[in-house]
């Protein structure tokens, strides 16, 4: 049986020709497939509820800093990640790579009309349903890169739109995993109403079994310096709140190489610790030389490659994998444990 619903609208900007539709779908049965079709158009596309528990395992992929390399990079990547069948993926922001550090040229918008096609074709299952986005901003989503307001970040509020504006929301998947994402200063400042904000958040949810947040900019990063002003900011505002209350994994993205961290708190390793996996590389054509574990004290494993993780919750324990483009695995590693 079809069901009619009429969407929400708007155009694209730029004065591109096309339009944004919009539709809120209620009362979805969980771990249940949904048709639906656009209008006149006949063919039918495919979509999945998440389930409704964690009895079963839970697989979804994160991954950032896409399109600033050619078509046929992010198609690879696109259909590796979308071979693994994951209920979601999670972008940490640099998109489509449409805006510059210069807040008075305009976007590409090209770079969007090429990365939405691509993702259309390439990010469905191998049972054909389509794979949902869960979007962080990053700073080429913004002219002029970190600093700005929404305003300078048209197409990503145009493309992922939220009631009130705002880059920071949170997800909650029943009772069993909450998911954060963050604006490392871009279209919002890390300090102040985002930060009470994520105090709230996290407070409200300490006992949640798997607490994830995904933001741009590393507090750890593993190419770029330590001591850079935005990395900072996010270890001395929000990084105390991760270990206060409890976050178990946090996904950085933007220094275009893979590291993971060791378990971190108070400034050293620990065991109880906070785990920090990136760094963004996607399909980015330059990818960095990382530092390694001599030679920064908070890595435990770096690469120079493209990849994407797949993260797999089940039952108490959450595996991370990482994977280049061609399926090879980078890094594997099991964190057991819901709550700190």
């Amino acid at each position: 049986m079809w069901h009619r619903k009429e969407s929400q609208h708007r155009p694209m900007p730029s004065q591109l020709p096309y339009v944004i539709h919009r539709v809120e779908l209620v009362g979805l049965m969980p771990s249940s497939g949904y048709r639906f079709r656009l209008g006149a158009d006949k063919h039918i596309y495919k979509f999945r509820t998440m389930p409704a528990d964690s009895n079963l395992p839970i697989r979804f992929v994160v991954g950032g800093d896409m399109y600033n390399g050619s078509m046929e990079m992010m198609e690879k990547t696109n259909r590796a990640a979308a071979a693994t069948n994951p209920l979601f993926v999670v972008i940490g922001g640099d998109i489509a790579y449409s805006a510059v550090g210069d807040r008075s040229i305009p976007e590409d918008p090209q770079k969007w009309i090429d990365w939405l096609r691509i993702w259309k074709q390439t990010m469905v299952t191998s049972e054909g349903y389509l794979i949902p986005i869960v979007p962080c901003i990053g700073n080429h989503e913004v002219r002029g890169g970190n600093g700005k307001t929404p305003q300078e970040a048209e197409f990503f509020f145009a493309l992922f739109p939220t009631l009130d504006l705002k880059s920071y929301k949170v997800l909650d998947f029943s009772p069993y995993m909450s998911l954060i994402i963050l604006d490392s200063g871009h279209a919002y400042p890390v300090r102040g109403a985002q930060t009470l904000w994520l105090k709230q958040v996290l407070r409200q949810r300490r006992q949640v079994p798997h607490k994830f947040a995904v933001y741009h900019i590393p507090a750890y990063p593993s190419y770029r310096s330590y001591y850079n002003k935005t990395s900072r900011a996010v270890r001395r505002q929000w990084v105390p709140l991760f270990e206060q209350y409890g976050l178990h994994v946090a996904f950085e993205n933007n220094d275009h190489a893979y590291k993971r961290t060791y378990p971190i708190c108070k400034g050293r390793r620990q065991k109880q610790g906070v785990l920090y996996v990136g760094d963004g590389a996607w399909s980015v054509a330059n990818i960095r030389t990382p530092k390694t574990p001599r030679q920064a004290w908070y890595i435990a494993k770096s690469s120079a490659t493209q990849f994407f993780i797949l993260v797999t919750i089940d039952g108490s324990h959450r595996r991370m994998q990482a994977f280049t483009p061609a399926g090879m695995i980078v890094d594997d590693v099991v964190q057991e444990g819901v709550n700190k």
